[in-house]
């Protein structure tokens, strides 16, 4: 008997590994990515400001920010 699992799989898999040998064009399957910060603290009355500061000073802009206390 012939494995037609893979016999119906294998026009796919030559396709695939045919457009691998291509560049990639760029175009975007997923929306554009976010950026988030989690940051927990505990006792942390002395390094909070600085470290907030911190990572409100990124080149990158955070989309979410999540502060974790006690």
């Amino acid at each position: 008997m012939l494995p037609l699992p893979g016999l119906t799989a294998m026009p796919t898999v030559l396709f695939n590994a045919a457009l691998s040998q291509f560049p990639d064009a760029g175009l975007s399957v997923r929306g554009p990515d976010t950026l988030a910060a989690v940051t927990p603290m505990f006792n942390e009355e002395s390094g909070a400001p600085r470290a907030l500061a911190s990572l409100l000073d990124q080149d990158d802009p955070l989309d979410e920010f999540a502060i974790s206390i006690n």
